[in-house]
C-alpha cells in the first residue's frame, strides 16, 4: 500500500477519544487542556488564599503508578510530566537548580539526570571515589559546584562497639562531597571520622545492616559553612567548610544546645534549611517518630551559639496532628510563606501556610514523594512529548509540546516503518484515538506541533507500539495451547535447579525438573507483553499435572517493584492426573501491557505438564467496583506473608465513618491506617511496613455496627 492510499483510509478511520476531565487514576483523562496517560497519578488541588508565585515541583518516589516527574500548576493543570521506565524505581528529587537547570534522581541507576530550560536531557551526575550516590540530595551552588551525599558501606566488627554486637556488620557511611563544575572533588567529609556509631539514638545495634547517620539534606549556610540532616543521629549539624570540624550540633546524642519554647525537640527530621536574610536561623522537617504522642511538624529555630540557644520561634501543626514517619520537607518560600511536604505513604499530602499559620494551599497526592517543593519557573518544550496507549480497537496517541502557548495545532504521522512521514491527522486536542490499523503489527508514530502563523516544530520522540486487538472472549495468551510448539513460551532456570521443556506426543508443555531447589520461582515457565486494564474482569484458566503431588503457582505479575501480583491467584495444588484450573479476577492496578504470566515450578524434583493456557476478558461480568454489597467484610490482606507493602481491601454496604488500625502481638495499636467517612462499597488500603519490624501483626476493621480482626506477617 503507497502513502498516498494509507492515508487516505486511515483518515477515514480517526476518531477522537472521549476523555473524562478530572483527576482519577487507572484512565486516560484531559485536565484542563492537557491529556495525561491512564498511570498518571490522582492529584487533588485546594486553594484557600493567595500563594506565592511558581509552580509544584515533585517525582514519585514509591507506588505502584508510573514513575513520574511532574510540575503543576495550582489549579492541578500539568505544567510538564514525563514518564521514565518502572525499572529506574522512582525518583528522589526533582528541583530546580541554579542556571535554569532541573535535576531528577533515579534510584535504580543511582544518579542525577540534569534537564536544561527545554526539558532535555544534557547530563548525569554522580559521586566519585566509588562511592554510591544518595536520592536525598544533590546542591548545585551559583558557581556550579555539587555537593552530594555519598554512601559507603563498610564491614564492621559490631561486637567491639556494643556487646553482642554483630562480628560482621554492614555499616553504612554517609560523606558530604564537593565536585567542581568539571567532576573534580574539591572538598569531603567524612561520617566515620565525625560521628560515632553509637550516636545513633534509635537504631538497632545488634542488626548486620546498620544505617546509623541516614543523611536526608545538605544546605550551605549564610557563612558558607555547610549544614547537613542526619535523621538517625535526631541531629542537624553545621561543619566547617574549610577544616571540616564540626562547627555546632543541634539535637541527638551530642546536643549542644538549650531548647527555649520547644519541650520537644526534634525526632527522626528531615530538610534542615537556613532561612535565607536570617543568619543563624533554621527550618527543619521535624518527623517526630520518637515522641510520644508521634506528630510531625514545620518548625524554624533561631540559634544563639554565644549562648548556646535554640529558640522555637515558628512552628506549623495541624490540629488534630498529622504523623509523618518518612521523608517530607519544610520550604521556605521568598515571600515568607512556608511549603509543607509531610509524605506519609500513601498517599502524600502538601500544603502552603502564611507566617501567620494560615492555610492556603492544600495538595492529596496519589503517590509518595520524597519532597514536593513550589518554585518559580518557566521552560518549553522544544519537540512535543509523545506517549502511546493500546486499547481494544486502536491506539489512543497523548502529546503535549508543555510551556508553548503558541500551539494552534498538532500533526500526526504514522507508519509501519521507522521514522514515519505519513501525515494521519492534524488536531487541536492533546491526544488522538486511531483506529483501522493493520492487527499484529509494528506502528510507528511522531507528532509535531503548528504554531498560528504554520511553522512546525521538530519532531517528538519516536513511539513505536504492537497493535493486537482483541474482544472479550478471545485468548489474550499466544500460542496457549502449544499448538506451535514453544512459540512466545521461556523456560527459565534464574536459581540453581536444572530443568528443560519439550512438547510431548500429547501436545502439552512438559517442564522436567531434575534437580530442584528450595523455591519455586527457580524453575520458570514465562510469556511477556500480557496486557492488562484496571477495573477489567478475567477469568485466567489451564490443565495441569505432574507425576506427583506437587504445588506450582501461576501468576501474572508486574517485574518491576514491587512485583505486584494482579490476579492475587494462589499457589495451585497438581495431582498426578490432569485438572483444569479457573481464576477469576478484576485487575485493581493501573493498566499494565506488559504484564508477565509465570508458571512457578521449580520447588523439588519431577515432571510438571502444562497445557490449554487462557486469559480473557470476560464481556458480561459486573466489575466488583459496581457491586453494593449487602454486608460488611474485611478480606486477608494480600500478599501475606509480606515485605515492604501489602493491601487490605474491606466492604461496606452503607456510607458511614470506618476505622481500620494495625496492632502488634502485644495489643498495642502501631498505627491508624484509616479513619474517615467512606461511601458504600469495596475500599483497598495500601500498607507500607517498611517503617516496621518484622513480625506478626493484627488489623482491625471498626464500624458502628461491625468488626473484625485478621492477622499479617511482616517479613525483612
Amino acid at each position: 500500500m503507497d502513502n498516498v492510499t494509507r492515508h487516505s483510509i486511515l483518515f477515514l478511520l480517526l476518531s477522537f477519544f472521549i476523555f473524562i476531565s478530572g483527576s482519577q487514576s487507572g484512565q486516560i483523562r484531559t485536565i484542563n487542556g492537557v491529556t495525561v496517560p491512564s498511570d498518571f497519578p490522582d492529584i487533588q488541588t485546594f486553594q484557600y488564599g493567595e500563594t506565592a508565585p511558581g509552580k509544584i515541583f515533585f517525582g514519585s518516589t514509591f507506588g505502584d503508578l508510573g514513575n513520574y516527574l511532574v510540575i503543576l500548576e495550582n489549579d492541578g493543570t500539568p505544567a510538564f510530566y514525563r514518564r521514565f521506565p518502572s525499572h529506574s524505581n522512582g525518583s528522589g528529587e526533582f528541583r530546580v537548580q541554579p542556571g535554569n537547570l532541573l535535576i531528577a534522581f533515579f534510584y535504580q541507576q543511582r544518579y542525577y539526570i540534569v534537564f536544561d530550560q527545554h526539558y532535555n536531557q544534557i547530563d548525569t551526575l554522580q559521586c566519585s571515589s566509588n562511592y554510591l550516590t544518595d536520592a536525598h540530595e544533590l546542591l548545585i551552588t551559583p558557581n556550579g559546584h555539587r555537593f552530594f551525599i555519598c554512601l559507603d558501606p563498610q564491614t564492621v566488627d559490631m561486637s567491639q562497639i556494643v556487646t553482642g554486637g554483630h562480628p560482621s556488620a554492614t555499616v553504612l557511611g554517609n560523606h558530604v562531597q564537593e565536585q567542581d563544575a568539571y567532576g573534580n572533588v574539591v572538598f569531603e567529609w567524612q561520617s566515620w571520622d565525625h560521628f560515632d556509631i553509637s550516636d545513633a539514638v534509635h537504631e538497632n545495634l545488634h542488626s548486620s545492616n546498620i544505617d546509623y547517620v541516614h543523611m536526608n539534606s545538605i544546605a550551605v549556610d549564610f557563612d558558607d559553612h555547610i549544614i547537613i540532616s542526619s535523621r538517625h543521629l535526631d541531629e542537624v549539624t553545621k561543619i566547617n567548610h574549610d577544616t571540616g570540624e564540626i562547627i555546632w550540633r543541634l539535637g541527638g546524642r551530642h546536643n549542644q544546645f538549650d531548647f527555649i519554647n520547644d519541650p520537644y525537640e526534634i525526632s527522626y527530621q528531615h530538610h534542615a534549611r537556613p532561612v535565607e536574610g536570617h543568619p543563624n536561623h533554621y527550618t527543619v522537617f521535624d518527623n517526630g517518630n520518637h515522641r510520644s504522642p508521634s506528630f510531625a511538624r514545620a518548625v524554624e529555630y533561631q540559634l544563639d551559639t554565644v549562648a548556646m540557644t535554640a529558640e522555637k520561634v515558628w512552628e506549623f501543626r495541624y490540629d488534630p496532628d498529622i504523623q509523618s514517619g518518612m521523608m517530607g520537607n519544610a520550604q521556605r518560600l521568598p515571600n515568607g510563606n512556608t511549603f509543607i511536604n509531610w509524605a506519609d505513604w500513601p498517599p502524600s499530602f502538601a500544603c502552603e501556610v502564611n507566617p501567620e499559620g494560615d492555610v492556603l494551599f492544600e495538595m492529596d497526592l496519589e503517590i509518595s514523594s520524597n519532597r514536593i517543593r513550589r518554585y518559580e519557573w518557566e521552560g518549553m518544550m522544544e519537540a512535543p512529548y509523545l506517549m502511546a496507549e493500546p486499547q481494544s480497537a486502536g491506539v489512543v496517541l497523548i502529546f503535549n509540546k508543555f510551556g508553548d502557548p503558541d500551539v494552534d495545532v498538532y500533526r500526526v504521522y504514522g507508519d509501519t516503518i521507522s521514522s514515519p512521514t505519513t501525515l494521519l491527522a492534524e488536531t487541536d486536542e492533546t491526544h488522538l484515538y486511531l483506529t483501522g490499523l493493520d492487527n499484529s503489527e509494528a506502528w510507528y508514530f511522531t507528532v509535531t506541533a503548528v504554531d498560528p502563523v504554520g511553522i512546525e516544530s521538530s519532531g517528538s520522540n519516536e513511539v513505536r507500539v504492537e497493535t493486537r486487538f482483541l474482544q472479550p472472549g478471545e485468548n489474550i495468551i499466544l500460542n496457549g495451547d502449544f499448538s506451535q510448539g514453544d512459540q512466545n513460551w521461556t523456560l527459565l532456570q534464574p536459581g540453581s535447579a536444572i530443568a528443560w521443556g519439550t512438547i510431548d506426543n500429547q501436545g502439552q508443555y512438559r517442564i522436567q525438573i531434575s534437580e530442584g531447589s528450595d523455591l519455586m520461582s527457580n524453575v520458570q515457565l514465562r510469556q511477556t507483553s500480557v496486557g492488562l486494564v484496571l477495573g477489567k474482569q478475567y477469568r485466567f484458566e489451564f490443565d495441569a499435572y505432574a507425576d506427583a503431588d506437587r504445588t506450582v503457582e501461576a501468576i501474572l505479575i508486574n517485574e518491576n517493584p514491587p512485583n505486584t501480583n494482579y490476579g492475587q491467584i494462589s499457589p495451585s495444588f497438581l495431582r498426578p492426573f490432569i485438572q483444569h484450573f479457573t481464576y477469576d479476577f478484576e485487575m485493581m492496578d493501573p493498566m499494565d501491557l506488559n504484564t508477565t504470566l509465570v508458571f512457578n515450578c521449580g520447588a523439588t524434583d519431577g515432571n510438571v505438564f502444562v497445557d490449554n493456557v487462557s486469559l480473557m476478558e470476560i464481556s458480561n461480568a459486573v466489575p466488583d467496583h459496581e457491586v453494593q454489597p449487602e454486608t460488611w467484610s474485611l478480606n486477608q490482606n494480600y500478599p501475606n506473608p509480606f515485605n515492604a507493602s501489602t493491601r487490605i481491601k474491606f466492604s461496606i454496604p452503607k456510607d458511614e465513618q470506618v476505622n481500620l488500625s494495625l496492632y502488634n502481638i502485644k495489643g498495642q495499636r502501631v498505627t491508624i491506617l484509616l479513619d474517615e467517612f467512606k461511601s458504600k462499597g469495596s475500599h483497598l488500603v495500601n500498607v507500607d511496613g517498611t517503617s516496621l519490624s518484622a513480625g506478626l501483626y493484627f488489623y482491625k476493621l471498626q464500624t458502628s455496627a461491625f468488626t473484625d480482626i485478621r492477622k499479617m506477617i511482616l517479613l525483612k
